[in-house]
């Protein structure tokens, strides 16, 4: 019996590959050096994309692994608290929960 492609399947390493590409932009920004004349408004800004950038950069490095391990039939560790697997609505409701009692 021979096992059925999925189009999702197929098309998981092109996204890996493009995923990998705007990690390599990602690392381009946070390395840009601030230009000494910014005001200080214009100075937070930056400071906040380039944190921004950061934070995009370490989700899209998890997400590549997960979707590797998925073409790879590896199965994911359930308790693994990445981004793409933390349900953050249930984690603050808990929080919520917590304060109330």
């Amino acid at each position: 019996m021979s096992e059925e492609k999925s189009y999702y399947k197929d098309n998981l390493p092109i996204l890996v590959e493009k995923l990998k590409k705007v990690c390599k932009n990602l690392l381009e920004i946070i390395e840009q050096d601030f230009d000494t004349d910014l005001s200080d408004d214009k100075l937070f800004n930056a400071l906040k994309g380039k944190r921004q950038a950061a934070d995009d950069y370490i989700y899209n490095l998890k997400r590549i692994d997960d979707l590797e391990n998925e073409i790879l039939g590896k199965s994911i560790d359930e308790n693994d608290e990445t981004p793409s697997t933390r349900n953050f609505a249930k984690e603050r409701a808990a929080r919520n929960k917590q304060q109330q009692e």
